[in-house]
């Protein structure tokens, strides 16, 4: 999710895309969610990376997404019924919205749920997360993602859940470029819940010779 122009952005995105594609030995995507139409031009200019490389970012805005209210549609395709209730904010606070997504996240294995209710709590307004935490203990048919996810995310709060999001990132670019991790390195990185700071580290982890590189 890009909120603002950030031109580290160019050069660190590139290494995710190669990570991922390193790992799950598959075709990858890079795709951007923006919150308007303009972030959304920016984002999806070529990202040149030599004379034969480039890579062209997928960027979606409120406008491209369509908005997901019949759970049948949010259980056929959950992520879709996540990023709808994200891209439309103004939107989520709707019941419909709301229980639609539900209804998809229901069908999810338990790591899906966790990374996307992370993305979620990290980028609805707070008015509409408290909305959530309110269905899940008055729906029955919701009752069980309360006890088991939304008390511990939101216990976690929404900067702690971005901040694990970074770290993630960090200790996978260092994994995926085969640097050996010191277990002191490890947690001071696992430590730190400056998101500033952790996202000097994502930036840094894609070109340091080794990992205590990252804190000079």
């Amino acid at each position: 999710m890009q909120l603002g122009r950030d031109a580290g952005k160019r050069f660190s995105w590139p290494v995710y895309v190669a990570t991922l594609r390193s790992q799950h030995k598959c075709d990858t995507a890079l795709l951007v969610i923006c919150p308007d139409r303009a972030m959304a031009r920016w984002c999806e200019k070529a990202i040149r990376l030599g004379p034969n490389g480039v890579i062209i970012p997928l960027a979606i805005h409120p406008g491209r997404m369509p908005l997901i209210t019949d759970p049948e549609q949010a259980r056929a395709c959950p992520e879709l019924a996540v990023l709808s209730a994200v891209a439309h904010s103004d939107e989520a606070e709707s019941e419909q919205v709301l229980e639609a997504m539900l209804a998809g996240l229901a069908t999810l294995d338990e790591d899906r749920v966790r990374i996307y209710l992370n993305h979620v709590f990290g980028s609805l307004p707070d008015v509409t997360v408290k909305h959530l935490e309110e269905m899940v203990t008055t729906i029955q048919d919701f009752d069980y993602l309360g006890e088991k996810y939304f008390s511990h995310w939101l216990d976690k709060g929404r900067e702690k859940g971005r901040a694990e999001g970074e770290i993630d990132s960090i200790l996978t670019v260092l994994d995926a470029r085969g640097l050996e991790i010191s277990d002191e390195a490890r947690e001071r990185i696992r430590r730190c819940e400056d998101l500033s700071q952790l996202s000097t580290w994502v930036r840094r982890a894609a070109t340091v010779a080794s990992a205590d590189d990252l804190f000079t």
